[in-house]
């Protein structure tokens, strides 16, 4: 399905939604389907990726527990320790019925400044 509004495009079916504006998208995953949008994709349960040229906000909930996957294009700075490997990033989610959602912000690494 797909719903076009203004400058706002959504595309939605049973596994993920994924939802762009011109400036920000944003791809969220219902189940541990693996999905792929915006130069990111992500696998192993229920998270939200919101995207912009210089921030991605990555969000895991869910009842499942289980480890979420993110790879994401370019070099990527997270705001707390995540495990890295092979250009992707892996954070184990306890789940559970009333957990919390967790939330990690990544920012674009800057290249040095040449004098």
């Amino acid at each position: 399905m797909q719903i076009v509004q203004n400058s706002a495009t959504t595309c939605f079916n049973e596994s993920k939604a994924v939802y762009s504006n011109g400036l920000t998208g944003t791809l969220t995953v219902y189940d541990g389907s693996p999905q792929s949008a915006f130069g990111v994709s992500v696998s192993g349960g229920p998270q939200e990726v919101s995207v912009t040229a210089r921030r991605i906000v990555w969000t895991i909930s869910g009842v499942a527990a289980g480890t979420r996957t993110i790879s994401l294009a370019g070099d990527w700075l997270p705001n707390q320790h995540v495990t890295h490997s092979r250009g992707g990033f892996s954070y184990s989610f306890a789940g559970g019925p009333q957990s919390a959602p967790v939330s990690i912000v990544f920012t674009a690494e800057v290249p040095p400044r040449r004098h």
